[in-house]
Protein backbone atom coordinates (compact mmCIF):
# COMPACT_ATOMS: atom_id res chain seq x y z
CA UNK A 1 0.00 0.00 0.00
CA UNK A 2 1.60 3.33 -1.16
CA UNK A 3 1.65 6.08 2.31
CA UNK A 4 2.96 8.72 0.02
CA UNK A 5 0.74 12.07 -0.95
CA UNK A 6 0.00 14.77 -3.75
CA UNK A 7 -1.42 18.24 -3.28
CA UNK A 8 -3.43 19.78 -6.17
CA UNK A 9 -5.33 22.35 -6.76
CA UNK A 10 -9.31 22.74 -8.12
CA UNK A 11 -12.25 25.34 -7.98
CA UNK A 12 -14.86 23.61 -5.69
CA UNK A 13 -16.85 23.36 -9.16
CA UNK A 14 -14.43 20.93 -10.61
CA UNK A 15 -14.37 19.21 -7.39
CA UNK A 16 -16.66 16.13 -8.79
CA UNK A 17 -14.89 15.94 -12.08
CA UNK A 18 -11.71 16.02 -10.72
CA UNK A 19 -12.52 13.00 -8.04
CA UNK A 20 -13.87 11.22 -10.84
CA UNK A 21 -10.99 11.70 -13.20
CA UNK A 22 -9.04 9.40 -10.28
CA UNK A 23 -10.81 6.70 -11.47
CA UNK A 24 -10.35 7.35 -14.78
CA UNK A 25 -7.17 5.15 -14.54
CA UNK A 26 -8.27 2.12 -17.13
CA UNK A 27 -9.19 1.02 -20.14
CA UNK A 28 -9.47 -1.37 -22.80
CA UNK A 29 -8.36 -2.53 -26.55
CA UNK A 30 -8.28 -5.53 -28.94
CA UNK A 31 -5.45 -7.53 -27.87
CA UNK A 32 -3.39 -7.09 -31.07
CA UNK A 33 -0.94 -10.12 -31.82
CA UNK A 34 2.44 -8.91 -30.66
CA UNK A 35 3.99 -9.87 -34.58
CA UNK A 36 1.67 -7.61 -35.92
CA UNK A 37 2.31 -7.36 -40.09
CA UNK A 38 2.49 -3.73 -41.03
CA UNK A 39 1.83 -0.65 -40.54
CA UNK A 40 -1.17 1.13 -42.21
CA UNK A 41 -1.42 3.85 -44.76
CA UNK A 42 -4.47 6.23 -44.77
CA UNK A 43 -6.41 6.94 -47.94
CA UNK A 44 -7.38 10.33 -46.63
CA UNK A 45 -6.88 12.58 -43.69
CA UNK A 46 -8.46 15.92 -43.03
CA UNK A 47 -7.92 18.33 -40.47
CA UNK A 48 -10.80 18.54 -38.14
CA UNK A 49 -11.21 18.47 -33.99
CA UNK A 50 -14.25 15.95 -33.84
CA UNK A 51 -16.57 16.12 -31.15
CA UNK A 52 -18.32 13.19 -30.35
CA UNK A 53 -18.35 10.15 -32.95
CA UNK A 54 -18.85 10.02 -36.36
CA UNK A 55 -21.95 8.86 -38.15
CA UNK A 56 -21.46 6.68 -41.51
CA UNK A 57 -24.28 6.59 -44.01
CA UNK A 58 -23.92 5.02 -46.92
CA UNK A 59 -21.23 6.81 -48.65
CA UNK A 60 -21.24 9.70 -46.02
CA UNK A 61 -20.17 10.74 -42.87
CA UNK A 62 -21.24 13.75 -40.88
CA UNK A 63 -19.94 14.86 -37.00
CA UNK A 64 -20.02 17.97 -35.24
CA UNK A 65 -16.61 20.02 -35.11
CA UNK A 66 -14.93 22.20 -32.70
CA UNK A 67 -13.53 25.30 -35.29
CA UNK A 68 -11.58 26.91 -32.69
CA UNK A 69 -13.79 26.77 -29.98
CA UNK A 70 -16.95 27.31 -32.10
CA UNK A 71 -19.11 24.44 -33.03
CA UNK A 72 -20.44 23.67 -36.13
CA UNK A 73 -21.51 20.51 -37.98
CA UNK A 74 -20.24 19.07 -41.06
CA UNK A 75 -20.96 16.30 -43.84
CA UNK A 76 -18.09 14.36 -46.18
CA UNK A 77 -17.55 11.91 -48.77
CA UNK A 78 -16.80 8.82 -47.04
CA UNK A 79 -14.31 7.31 -49.92
CA UNK A 80 -12.49 10.76 -50.50
CA UNK A 81 -12.72 12.65 -47.67
CA UNK A 82 -14.33 15.46 -49.32
CA UNK A 83 -16.29 18.47 -47.43
CA UNK A 84 -20.01 18.41 -48.83
CA UNK A 85 -21.10 21.23 -46.29
CA UNK A 86 -20.75 22.51 -42.84
CA UNK A 87 -22.70 25.30 -40.82
CA UNK A 88 -22.28 27.07 -37.76
CA UNK A 89 -24.40 24.76 -34.67
CA UNK A 90 -25.57 24.27 -30.72
CA UNK A 91 -25.38 22.03 -28.88
CA UNK A 92 -28.46 19.94 -28.37
CA UNK A 93 -28.06 19.15 -25.19
CA UNK A 94 -25.67 20.26 -22.11
CA UNK A 95 -24.47 17.70 -20.07
CA UNK A 96 -21.39 16.48 -20.06
CA UNK A 97 -21.64 13.02 -19.84
CA UNK A 98 -24.01 12.39 -23.37
CA UNK A 99 -22.25 12.19 -26.28
CA UNK A 100 -23.36 14.74 -28.34
CA UNK A 101 -23.33 13.22 -31.89
CA UNK A 102 -25.02 13.88 -35.31
CA UNK A 103 -28.45 12.68 -35.31
CA UNK A 104 -29.21 11.05 -38.54
CA UNK A 105 -32.63 10.07 -39.88
CA UNK A 106 -34.00 8.82 -43.08
CA UNK A 107 -36.55 11.34 -45.20
CA UNK A 108 -38.14 11.55 -48.46
CA UNK A 109 -35.10 12.08 -50.51
CA UNK A 110 -31.94 11.00 -48.86
CA UNK A 111 -30.71 10.88 -45.66
CA UNK A 112 -31.63 14.19 -42.90
CA UNK A 113 -29.44 15.47 -40.60
CA UNK A 114 -30.93 17.51 -37.59
CA UNK A 115 -29.04 20.41 -35.87
CA UNK A 116 -29.57 23.51 -34.39
CA UNK A 117 -28.28 26.62 -35.85
CA UNK A 118 -27.76 30.06 -33.83
CA UNK A 119 -31.12 32.56 -34.76
CA UNK A 120 -30.75 35.49 -37.07
CA UNK A 121 -30.84 37.75 -33.92
CA UNK A 122 -27.73 35.65 -32.01
CA UNK A 123 -29.90 35.37 -28.78
CA UNK A 124 -32.18 32.02 -29.83
CA UNK A 125 -31.41 29.02 -32.01
CA UNK A 126 -33.58 27.69 -34.46
CA UNK A 127 -34.32 23.89 -35.11
CA UNK A 128 -32.59 22.73 -39.03
CA UNK A 129 -33.26 19.61 -40.98
CA UNK A 130 -30.97 19.65 -43.60
CA UNK A 131 -30.05 16.63 -46.53
CA UNK A 132 -26.95 15.22 -45.55
CA UNK A 133 -25.51 15.06 -48.94
CA UNK A 134 -26.11 18.72 -50.14
CA UNK A 135 -26.71 20.60 -46.47
CA UNK A 136 -30.06 22.15 -47.86
CA UNK A 137 -32.63 22.71 -45.39
CA UNK A 138 -36.32 21.47 -45.48
CA UNK A 139 -38.82 23.09 -43.57
CA UNK A 140 -39.21 22.25 -40.04
CA UNK A 141 -42.11 23.06 -37.84
CA UNK A 142 -40.70 25.55 -34.50
CA UNK A 143 -40.88 24.25 -31.22
CA UNK A 144 -39.98 25.93 -28.26
CA UNK A 145 -37.04 23.99 -26.54
CA UNK A 146 -35.22 21.36 -26.42
CA UNK A 147 -34.17 18.85 -23.36
CA UNK A 148 -32.62 16.54 -24.75
CA UNK A 149 -30.39 14.96 -27.42
CA UNK A 150 -32.34 13.59 -30.61
CA UNK A 151 -31.72 10.11 -31.18
CA UNK A 152 -33.71 8.07 -34.08
CA UNK A 153 -36.49 6.16 -33.31
CA UNK A 154 -37.71 4.06 -36.07
CA UNK A 155 -38.12 6.75 -39.29
CA UNK A 156 -38.54 9.57 -36.42
CA UNK A 157 -36.38 11.61 -34.07
CA UNK A 158 -37.46 11.45 -30.89
CA UNK A 159 -36.30 14.22 -28.21
CA UNK A 160 -37.35 15.82 -24.46
CA UNK A 161 -38.81 19.45 -25.26
CA UNK A 162 -41.94 21.90 -25.22
CA UNK A 163 -43.61 22.87 -28.09
CA UNK A 164 -44.83 26.35 -26.86
CA UNK A 165 -43.03 28.61 -24.76
CA UNK A 166 -43.47 27.76 -20.98
CA UNK A 167 -45.13 24.84 -22.44
CA UNK A 168 -45.46 21.16 -21.04
CA UNK A 169 -41.70 19.30 -21.17
CA UNK A 170 -43.01 15.93 -22.82
CA UNK A 171 -41.90 13.45 -25.42
CA UNK A 172 -41.74 14.71 -29.24
CA UNK A 173 -41.39 13.22 -32.47
CA UNK A 174 -39.90 14.85 -35.53
CA UNK A 175 -40.71 13.09 -38.70
CA UNK A 176 -37.68 13.86 -41.20
CA UNK A 177 -40.55 13.56 -44.10
CA UNK A 178 -42.09 16.72 -43.52
CA UNK A 179 -40.73 18.81 -40.81
CA UNK A 180 -43.59 17.97 -38.29
CA UNK A 181 -43.16 18.13 -34.65
CA UNK A 182 -46.15 16.34 -32.60
CA UNK A 183 -46.36 14.66 -28.77
CA UNK A 184 -45.30 11.15 -28.87
CA UNK A 185 -47.77 8.76 -28.63
CA UNK A 186 -46.50 7.20 -25.53
CA UNK A 187 -45.40 10.53 -23.99
CA UNK A 188 -45.83 11.74 -20.43
CA UNK A 189 -46.71 15.23 -19.96
CA UNK A 190 -45.99 17.95 -17.65
CA UNK A 191 -42.90 16.19 -15.88
CA UNK A 192 -39.39 17.69 -16.64
CA UNK A 193 -37.54 14.41 -17.59
CA UNK A 194 -33.30 14.58 -17.68
CA UNK A 195 -32.53 11.90 -20.33
CA UNK A 196 -29.16 9.66 -18.78
CA UNK A 197 -28.60 7.84 -21.97
CA UNK A 198 -30.65 5.31 -24.33
CA UNK A 199 -34.00 4.59 -22.28
CA UNK A 200 -33.27 5.78 -19.14
CA UNK A 201 -34.22 9.07 -17.42
CA UNK A 202 -34.96 10.95 -14.48
CA UNK A 203 -38.64 12.84 -13.60
CA UNK A 204 -38.36 15.11 -10.90
CA UNK A 205 -41.76 14.42 -9.01
CA UNK A 206 -44.08 17.49 -7.61
CA UNK A 207 -42.56 16.44 -4.25
CA UNK A 208 -38.79 17.51 -5.67
CA UNK A 209 -38.03 13.65 -5.51
CA UNK A 210 -35.47 12.22 -8.54
CA UNK A 211 -37.27 9.29 -9.78
CA UNK A 212 -35.41 6.98 -11.70
CA UNK A 213 -37.35 5.97 -14.84
CA UNK A 214 -37.05 3.40 -17.79
CA UNK A 215 -39.07 3.33 -21.43
CA UNK A 216 -38.47 0.58 -23.64
CA UNK A 217 -40.27 -1.95 -25.80
CA UNK A 218 -43.33 -1.80 -23.49
CA UNK A 219 -41.55 -1.62 -20.24
CA UNK A 220 -41.90 1.71 -18.10
CA UNK A 221 -41.72 2.14 -14.68
CA UNK A 222 -39.80 4.78 -12.20
CA UNK A 223 -38.29 4.61 -8.63
CA UNK A 224 -36.59 6.62 -6.21
CA UNK A 225 -32.87 7.32 -7.47
CA UNK A 226 -31.46 7.22 -3.59
CA UNK A 227 -33.48 4.11 -3.32
CA UNK A 228 -31.17 2.53 -6.05
CA UNK A 229 -27.88 3.68 -5.21
CA UNK A 230 -27.41 5.31 -1.87
CA UNK A 231 -28.99 8.25 0.54
CA UNK A 232 -26.58 10.72 -0.79
CA UNK A 233 -26.41 9.98 -4.71
CA UNK A 234 -27.77 12.62 -7.22
CA UNK A 235 -29.01 12.08 -10.49
CA UNK A 236 -26.76 15.13 -11.93
CA UNK A 237 -23.10 13.43 -10.40
CA UNK A 238 -21.95 10.26 -11.61
CA UNK A 239 -24.11 7.87 -13.78
CA UNK A 240 -23.48 5.32 -16.74
CA UNK A 241 -26.13 2.12 -17.91
CA UNK A 242 -25.89 -0.62 -19.94
CA UNK A 243 -29.12 -0.94 -20.83
CA UNK A 244 -29.16 -2.67 -24.70
CA UNK A 245 -30.29 -6.36 -25.21
CA UNK A 246 -30.10 -6.78 -21.03
CA UNK A 247 -31.85 -8.17 -18.33
CA UNK A 248 -31.00 -7.26 -15.72
CA UNK A 249 -29.65 -3.68 -17.20
CA UNK A 250 -27.17 -1.80 -14.93
CA UNK A 251 -26.13 0.99 -13.67
CA UNK A 252 -23.35 2.54 -12.49
CA UNK A 253 -23.67 6.18 -9.79
CA UNK A 254 -24.57 6.66 -6.23
CA UNK A 255 -21.54 9.14 -6.72
CA UNK A 256 -22.54 11.82 -3.73
CA UNK A 257 -23.51 15.72 -4.48
CA UNK A 258 -19.74 17.46 -4.24
CA UNK A 259 -21.38 20.56 -2.54
CA UNK A 260 -21.71 18.40 0.38
CA UNK A 261 -18.49 17.89 0.80
CA UNK A 262 -17.20 21.22 0.11
CA UNK A 263 -15.92 22.86 3.34
CA UNK A 264 -17.62 26.27 3.55
CA UNK A 265 -15.70 28.76 5.87
CA UNK A 266 -12.21 29.52 4.49
CA UNK A 267 -9.09 27.58 6.19
CA UNK A 268 -11.63 24.60 7.02
CA UNK A 269 -10.80 20.92 5.43
CA UNK A 270 -13.06 17.58 5.29
CA UNK A 271 -11.47 14.88 4.54
CA UNK A 272 -12.76 11.39 2.44
CA UNK A 273 -12.64 8.00 2.59
CA UNK A 274 -12.86 7.18 -1.14
CA UNK A 275 -13.05 3.44 0.18
CA UNK A 276 -16.36 3.76 1.76
CA UNK A 277 -18.80 1.75 0.50
CA UNK A 278 -22.02 4.13 0.86
CA UNK A 279 -19.95 6.64 -1.43
CA UNK A 280 -21.28 4.75 -4.96
CA UNK A 281 -22.48 1.59 -6.06
CA UNK A 282 -23.39 -0.40 -9.18
CA UNK A 283 -27.13 -1.93 -9.72
CA UNK A 284 -28.40 -4.73 -11.61
CA UNK A 285 -32.15 -3.98 -12.14
CA UNK A 286 -35.16 -6.29 -12.97
CA UNK A 287 -35.57 -4.59 -16.67
CA UNK A 288 -39.17 -5.20 -16.72
CA UNK A 289 -39.94 -3.64 -12.70
CA UNK A 290 -37.08 -2.14 -11.77
CA UNK A 291 -36.86 -3.90 -8.91
CA UNK A 292 -33.03 -4.31 -7.91
CA UNK A 293 -31.56 -7.55 -8.60
CA UNK A 294 -28.16 -7.31 -6.73
CA UNK A 295 -26.12 -4.54 -5.81
CA UNK A 296 -21.95 -4.14 -5.55
CA UNK A 297 -21.27 -1.19 -2.51
CA UNK A 298 -17.91 0.65 -2.95
CA UNK A 299 -18.17 -0.07 -7.02
CA UNK A 300 -17.80 2.68 -9.98
CA UNK A 301 -17.26 3.49 -13.37
CA UNK A 302 -13.61 3.22 -14.15
CA UNK A 303 -13.63 3.68 -17.90
CA UNK A 304 -16.43 4.42 -20.94
CA UNK A 305 -18.26 1.66 -20.49
CA UNK A 306 -19.12 0.25 -23.90
CA UNK A 307 -22.22 -1.49 -24.97
CA UNK A 308 -20.53 -3.04 -27.91
CA UNK A 309 -21.16 -6.97 -26.10
CA UNK A 310 -24.41 -7.11 -24.91
CA UNK A 311 -24.29 -10.58 -24.29
CA UNK A 312 -20.92 -10.42 -21.60
CA UNK A 313 -21.62 -12.37 -18.77
CA UNK A 314 -19.31 -10.42 -16.82
CA UNK A 315 -19.15 -6.43 -16.12
CA UNK A 316 -15.57 -4.76 -15.32
CA UNK A 317 -15.85 -1.69 -12.88
CA UNK A 318 -13.46 -0.61 -10.62
CA UNK A 319 -13.11 0.40 -6.40
CA UNK A 320 -11.11 1.81 -4.46
CA UNK A 321 -9.35 -0.83 -1.96
CA UNK A 322 -8.09 2.39 0.20
CA UNK A 323 -7.24 6.08 -0.06
CA UNK A 324 -8.37 9.50 1.28
CA UNK A 325 -9.13 12.91 -0.46
CA UNK A 326 -8.68 15.92 2.31
CA UNK A 327 -10.22 19.20 0.74
CA UNK A 328 -9.17 22.40 2.35
CA UNK A 329 -10.84 25.81 1.37
CA UNK A 330 -7.69 27.68 0.79
CA UNK A 331 -9.77 31.04 -0.46
CA UNK A 332 -10.46 32.86 -3.54
CA UNK A 333 -12.98 30.22 -4.59
CA UNK A 334 -10.35 27.42 -4.25
CA UNK A 335 -9.62 23.87 -2.97
CA UNK A 336 -6.41 22.21 -1.86
CA UNK A 337 -7.01 18.94 -2.46
CA UNK A 338 -4.57 15.55 -1.21
CA UNK A 339 -4.66 12.23 -2.04
CA UNK A 340 -2.97 9.60 0.35
CA UNK A 341 -2.75 6.07 0.90
CA UNK A 342 -4.58 5.51 -2.61
CA UNK A 343 -4.72 2.00 -4.32
CA UNK A 344 -7.29 1.17 -6.59
CA UNK A 345 -8.79 -2.02 -8.48
CA UNK A 346 -10.66 -2.73 -11.36
CA UNK A 347 -13.24 -6.13 -10.40
CA UNK A 348 -14.96 -8.26 -12.87
CA UNK A 349 -19.05 -8.58 -11.63
CA UNK A 350 -21.30 -11.12 -12.38
CA UNK A 351 -23.76 -9.77 -14.84
CA UNK A 352 -26.61 -12.19 -13.35
CA UNK A 353 -25.92 -12.12 -10.05
CA UNK A 354 -23.59 -9.34 -8.84
CA UNK A 355 -20.93 -12.02 -8.05
CA UNK A 356 -17.34 -10.15 -7.88
CA UNK A 357 -15.88 -13.16 -9.41
CA UNK A 358 -12.28 -11.17 -9.25
CA UNK A 359 -10.28 -8.61 -8.78
CA UNK A 360 -7.00 -6.79 -10.19
CA UNK A 361 -4.80 -4.65 -7.87
CA UNK A 362 -4.13 -1.47 -10.20
CA UNK A 363 -1.81 0.60 -7.59
CA UNK A 364 -1.20 3.84 -6.63
CA UNK A 365 -3.18 5.98 -8.92
CA UNK A 366 -2.09 9.62 -7.34
CA UNK A 367 -0.69 10.61 -10.81
CA UNK A 368 -3.70 8.67 -12.68
CA UNK A 369 -4.15 12.03 -14.79
CA UNK A 370 -1.13 11.19 -16.53
CA UNK A 371 -2.10 7.70 -16.62
CA UNK A 372 -2.67 6.01 -19.97
CA UNK A 373 -6.48 4.69 -20.72
CA UNK A 374 -7.24 2.08 -23.67
CA UNK A 375 -10.14 2.20 -25.87
CA UNK A 376 -11.80 -1.51 -25.58
CA UNK A 377 -12.88 -4.33 -28.83
CA UNK A 378 -13.63 -7.87 -28.32
CA UNK A 379 -13.90 -10.10 -25.46
CA UNK A 380 -10.18 -9.19 -23.70
CA UNK A 381 -9.31 -6.27 -21.28
CA UNK A 382 -6.74 -4.24 -21.22
CA UNK A 383 -5.83 -2.71 -17.50
CA UNK A 384 -3.29 0.63 -16.91
CA UNK A 385 -1.25 -0.85 -13.81
CA UNK A 386 1.43 0.96 -12.22
CA UNK A 387 3.70 -1.47 -14.09
CA UNK A 388 2.22 -0.52 -17.57
CA UNK A 389 -0.82 -2.37 -19.22
CA UNK A 390 -1.82 -5.47 -18.63
CA UNK A 391 -4.62 -8.02 -20.42
CA UNK A 392 -7.16 -9.31 -18.49
CA UNK A 393 -9.57 -12.13 -18.99
CA UNK A 394 -12.98 -11.04 -18.58
CA UNK A 395 -14.47 -13.96 -17.21
CA UNK A 396 -11.44 -15.18 -14.71
CA UNK A 397 -9.60 -12.40 -14.05
CA UNK A 398 -6.15 -14.06 -15.30
CA UNK A 399 -3.87 -10.93 -16.38
CA UNK A 400 -0.88 -11.50 -18.96
CA UNK A 401 1.41 -9.10 -19.67
CA UNK A 402 1.32 -6.75 -22.71
CA UNK A 403 3.98 -7.37 -25.04
CA UNK A 404 6.30 -4.32 -25.03
CA UNK A 405 5.98 -4.08 -29.30
CA UNK A 406 2.41 -4.14 -28.98
CA UNK A 407 0.37 -1.00 -30.79
CA UNK A 408 -2.20 -0.52 -28.52
CA UNK A 409 -5.42 2.35 -29.36
CA UNK A 410 -5.22 5.17 -26.27
CA UNK A 411 -7.56 7.60 -25.39
CA UNK A 412 -6.63 10.95 -25.60
CA UNK A 413 -9.34 13.05 -23.64
CA UNK A 414 -10.27 16.20 -26.10
CA UNK A 415 -10.23 19.77 -25.04
CA UNK A 416 -13.50 20.57 -23.14
CA UNK A 417 -15.60 22.62 -25.58
CA UNK A 418 -18.02 25.33 -24.35
CA UNK A 419 -21.18 25.60 -26.27
CA UNK A 420 -23.31 28.76 -26.10
CA UNK A 421 -27.05 28.51 -25.29
CA UNK A 422 -29.78 30.96 -26.50
CA UNK A 423 -28.26 32.78 -23.94
CA UNK A 424 -24.90 34.36 -25.34
CA UNK A 425 -23.51 34.92 -22.13
CA UNK A 426 -24.29 31.13 -20.91
CA UNK A 427 -22.16 28.98 -21.77
CA UNK A 428 -22.51 24.62 -20.73
CA UNK A 429 -19.88 21.92 -21.52
CA UNK A 430 -20.34 19.49 -24.40
CA UNK A 431 -19.26 15.75 -23.68
CA UNK A 432 -16.74 16.13 -26.60
CA UNK A 433 -15.49 12.24 -26.38
CA UNK A 434 -12.17 10.52 -26.94
CA UNK A 435 -9.68 10.92 -29.56
CA UNK A 436 -7.72 7.74 -30.56
CA UNK A 437 -3.34 7.95 -30.28
CA UNK A 438 -1.13 4.97 -31.12
CA UNK A 439 0.19 4.29 -28.20
CA UNK A 440 2.93 1.86 -26.24
CA UNK A 441 1.68 -0.42 -23.10
CA UNK A 442 3.08 2.31 -21.09
CA UNK A 443 1.17 5.01 -22.79
CA UNK A 444 3.98 6.61 -24.81
CA UNK A 445 3.27 7.90 -28.23
CA UNK A 446 3.99 6.00 -31.53
CA UNK A 447 3.35 7.08 -35.06
CA UNK A 448 2.15 3.46 -36.40
CA UNK A 449 -1.30 2.54 -37.33
CA UNK A 450 -1.51 -0.82 -37.27
CA UNK A 451 -4.64 -3.39 -37.99
CA UNK A 452 -4.68 -3.73 -34.07
CA UNK A 453 -5.23 -0.20 -33.78
CA UNK A 454 -7.93 0.47 -35.95
CA UNK A 455 -9.74 -2.67 -35.10
CA UNK A 456 -9.61 -1.15 -31.16
CA UNK A 457 -10.90 2.49 -32.04
CA UNK A 458 -12.32 2.73 -35.50
CA UNK A 459 -15.85 2.44 -37.28
CA UNK A 460 -15.79 -0.31 -39.66
CA UNK A 461 -18.12 0.90 -42.61
CA UNK A 462 -19.80 -0.98 -45.29
CA UNK A 463 -17.35 0.33 -47.85
CA UNK A 464 -14.32 -1.88 -46.81
CA UNK A 465 -12.89 1.45 -44.49
CA UNK A 466 -11.97 1.96 -41.27
CA UNK A 467 -12.82 5.62 -40.23
CA UNK A 468 -11.27 7.03 -36.98
CA UNK A 469 -11.10 10.31 -35.19
CA UNK A 470 -7.47 11.03 -33.82
CA UNK A 471 -5.78 14.05 -32.43
CA UNK A 472 -6.62 17.08 -34.35
CA UNK A 473 -7.88 14.80 -38.01
CA UNK A 474 -10.59 12.34 -39.20
CA UNK A 475 -9.24 9.30 -41.11
CA UNK A 476 -10.01 6.54 -43.13
CA UNK A 477 -7.74 3.26 -43.74
CA UNK A 478 -8.34 0.66 -45.84
CA UNK A 479 -9.90 -2.88 -44.18
CA UNK A 480 -7.32 -5.14 -43.77
CA UNK A 481 -8.28 -8.77 -45.77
Amino acid sequence: MSTSASVCRVKPVALLAFLLAILAISGCATPAPSDEPRRVAPLWEVDAAIVGEPVVRDDMVASYIDDGGRLRIAAWELETGEELWSADALPTFGDPRILLTAAVSSGLRGDVVFYLAPAPDGLSYQPVLAYMRTGKQIHTDWFASLNSHLRPCGARFCFRGALTVGGEITDLELNPADGSVAIAADGVAGIDTFRMGSAVHVETSPAGVELLGFRDDGAAWTRPFTEVFSTSSRAHTEWAWLTADRDPIIGFGGAPDPHELDPVEEGEAVTVNLAEPSRRSVAGLDRSTGATVWTVPGAGRCWEVPESDPEASVVAACRFASGTATLTNSGKDMLDVEFADINFEAIGIDAATGEVLWAVPLGDTESSSDDPSFFQSGKQLILSTVDGAVRVHPETGKTTAVDPSEVLACKVERTEHLAQMSDPAVTTPVATGYDAQPCGRTGDKVDTVTPGFLKASAIRTDHDLWLVAMPGKIAAYPLQK
